[in-house]
């Protein structure tokens, strides 16, 4: 059926379904691609440049089909219903397998799916028992991306074309699935474009500042701007090449793998989010221990971050559930960059609020001193004990 014939409701899940690509592939055999029974169809995967053959989905479909005719239970996966013609776990794989998307009826409580936070674990597990049942059939994997660089693949492409909205996207991609798109020239643009708290982060900024994932260098131009040395730290090759470019004094390298012979830093700046590279409650000690490794006496660490308890988002709100069931803090995500068939590896980002993070800090060498917010964003200032 068409997403065009489907009523509102049921329309509603077919466009959340289909956003949610390559979901049901993390736990399938990546290195195999689809059968060329028909010719190859692109599939709308985050970045695009995926080209996959059309194989036959009978099977599929005769397996995710009730116990018995109008309910029961379904074949493959036990997911419980009584008035559809397939289960949930099919639905969702619309999104990861778009030529499924015509051949599945969304009908029926199917839209309790979308709702809070108790039905978000439902659907987070209807995508890992889909993911196991269709691990049997490698005709349905996909081919992998390919690890590179994506992000400085997209910094190096929005600064050729002049930094100039709608020529470059950053497609980000969580490990449920969610995709989300933004205009790359906001690596580009001045402090007024920014959130206020990353303004507050470099007005607040002190002596000789360390600008950890600087990026394409938009925070160190400002800093250098107002008088400050500063020095950019960052992962990517192609981000490194682009700062380099526009001025930044910037070296390659991580907080967990700095470069040998770095100085000390007065103020640490984790700006862009980048208070989310703490990574995860097992992480995060370490993380903090290298930051300190870094900063002189009595330094500062001014973390820019979102507090993730600032959301009604249903997407966001199943996931949190999702990160509690698995004993971690709802705002830790899993992410990786996509550009066309190229993605990062898959990384931890920590998205807390101020209790939690007073709390992840209190045996570390930094203490939390304050904690402004607007609205959802948020600056943390810390001191070196």
């Amino acid at each position: 059926m068409s997403a065009a014939n489907l009523n509102p409701n049921d329309r509603a899940i077919h466009d959340r379904a289909t956003v949610r690509a390559e979901r049901p592939a993390m736990a399938l055999r990546s290195e195999q691609v689809f059968p060329q029974e028909s010719p190859p169809v692109p599939v709308a995967v985050a970045g695009g440049g995926l080209s996959v053959g059309v194989p036959s989905c009978d099977a599929v479909l005769a397996e995710h089909a009730p116990q018995e005719p109008g309910g029961g239970s379904c074949r493959a996966c036990g997911f419980v219903y009584t008035d559809q013609q397939v289960c949930p776990a099919l639905i969702l794989a619309a999104a990861g397998y778009p030529f499924l998307a015509d051949r599945v009826r969304v009908a029926g409580n199917t839209r309790s799916l979308s709702d809070g936070e108790s039905t978000g674990r439902e659907m987070h597990d209807a995508q890992d028992r889909l993911a196991e049942s269709f691990s049997d059939h490698p005709e349905l994997a996909l081919r992998a991306p390919v690890i590179g660089d994506a992000f400085g693949r997209i910094l190096a492409r929005c600064w050729t074309a002049g930094c100039v909205p709608g020529e470059a996207f950053e497609v980000v991609e969580r490990d449920d699935g969610l995709v989300t798109v933004s205009d790359a020239a906001r690596y580009f643009g001045g402090p007024e474009t920014w959130p206020s708290t990353e303004r507050w982060a470099c007005e607040s900024a002190v002596g000789r500042v360390l600008d950890v994932g600087c990026g394409a260098g938009r925070h160190a131009l400002a800093l250098a701007a107002r008088g400050h040395d500063v020095i950019g730290l960052e992962p990517s090759a192609g981000a490194v090449e682009v700062a380099r470019g526009r001025g930044v004094c910037t070296v390659p390298g991580s907080i967990d793998n700095p470069p040998v012979g770095l100085e000390r830093f007065d103020t640490l700046l984790l700006a862009g989010s980048n208070l989310g590279l703490l990574g995860s409650r097992q992480a995060a000690r370490s993380v903090l221990g290298a930051l300190a490794a870094m900063a002189s006496p009595g330094a500062q660490l001014l973390g820019c971050g979102i507090d993730p308890c600032q959301t009604s988002d249903s997407d966001h709100l199943a996931y949190h559930a999702w990160n509690r069931d698995r004993d971690r803090y709802p705002g830790q995500v899993r992410l990786r960059v996509r550009d066309g068939r190229f993605a990062t590896e898959f990384f931890n980002y920590l998205f807390l609020s101020a209790d939690e993070l007073t709390g992840l800090v209190e045996d570390s060498p930094w203490q939390l001193t304050a904690y402004d917010t607007d609205g959802a964003n948020c600056l943390a200032r810390l001191i070196l004990r």
